[in-house]
């Protein structure tokens, strides 16, 4: 490889008639040596994200999880008002 990590990694699991998958999304390096593809008057971006609520989280955890949707819809409001 390059050296460069994967952004997105999808690890897909079957047991019997059950299936889970792992999604890992890397974000970009702090260095800021990354560029993002985006596409000029395109449609909105529907989001849907899917949250671990297993008891293997501790309770920051979890509160670092909750924020982030909410972060999330108002970067996304933000942008859309330019």
């Amino acid at each position: 490889m390059d050296g460069k990590r994967p952004e997105v990694v999808l690890i897909p699991h079957r047991r019997g008639d059950d299936g889970y998958f792992m999604l890992q999304v890397t974000p970009p390096a702090p260095a800021g040596d990354w560029d993002r593809y985006v596409l000029a008057d395109g449609q909105p971006v529907q989001l849907l994200i899917l949250a671990d609520t297993s008891a293997s989280m501790d309770a920051s955890q979890r509160a670092a999880q909750a924020a982030f949707p909410r972060r999330a819809a108002r970067l996304a409001h933000a942008e859309g008002h330019r």
